[in-house]
């Protein structure tokens, strides 16, 4: 039996109205979704950074995330403000993992300009980590002067609550020698290991045509994938090709994400 036209003009527009009401639900659910703020964490077993936020709709359109570290500064203004600009140009956030001796004014000479940008890096919303007073081998330290690993660790949080008004929430041991004692000590101050899983070649003492070249083409392609925590210093090297190397993750359709603090 066919419709009469009359019905078939019904029916039509019932179903463009359902239609169009399911189509708007479906975007309003997706816009939710996509408003969400984002949270992270990390995983140190993963040597990973995760969303904490993960709700089956908000994980449909959730992009592949990144976090980037920097540590030993700030030491090197230069290259510290440079670096910043780069991050700003990518609307990236990151986290700097920072030595206090640099901020130690009997330590360094130059400790009151590094406060200085240690308070601009955080202004601009990067998150400020502990890695350590002096950059010992923590190893080193536990072996040769047990009593100074508490100061090497939990002393350097209390420098950072002193000069900024509060604590650091991660600690990345100095070259990643993290033993049971100082995970201990850096857990009872409140923080939680922030290992990498990967490293760029930004720290090379000579600059060889042969060792400028290899870097250049390990920064070029380094293959990065989610949730992958990168381990960057305030190094001339790094100046030079971050920008590169965030332009290409941009066009991968990374985020720059960073732990809750």
């Amino acid at each position: 039996m066919s419709l009469k036209r009359s019905d078939r003009s019904g029916f039509i527009a019932t179903s463009l109205a359902v239609m169009a009401f399911f189509t708007a639900a479906f975007t309003c659910c997706i816009w939710q979704a996509r408003s969400v703020k984002q949270t992270y964490a990390i995983d140190p077993e993963a040597r990973a950074i995760v969303a904490t936020n993960t709700s089956t709709l908000s994980s449909m359109f959730s992009r592949k995330v990144v976090l980037l570290s920097f540590d030993d500064g700030p030491e090197n203004t230069r290259n510290d403000h440079a670096i910043l600009a780069i991050l700003k140009k990518h609307g990236a956030q990151s986290i700097w993992m920072v030595n206090c001796k640099n901020l130690d004014p009997g330590l360094t000479p130059n400790a009151a300009v590094n406060r200085n940008t240690l308070s601009e890096i955080a202004q601009a919303g990067h998150v400020i980590g502990n890695h350590g007073y002096h950059h010992y081998n923590l190893q080193n330290v536990e072996r040769d002067n047990p009593e100074q690993l508490k100061n090497e660790i939990a002393g350097c949080s209390d420098y950072l609550q002193a000069i900024r008004g509060e604590k650091p929430k991660y600690f990345r041991a100095p070259w990643g020698v993290l033993t049971e004692a100082s995970a201990d000590i850096a857990q009872s101050a409140g923080m939680t290991n922030l290992p990498w899983s990967r490293t760029l070649i930004d720290t090379l003492k000579k600059d060889s045509p042969e060792m400028n070249k290899a870097s250049i083409k390990h920064w070029n392609e380094l293959k990065v994938d989610d949730g992958d925590i990168l381990l960057f210093h305030d190094t001339d090297r790094t100046v030079k090709q971050l920008d590169s190397l965030l332009t290409r993750l941009d066009k991968e359709g990374f985020v720059y994400g960073v732990p809750s603090v």
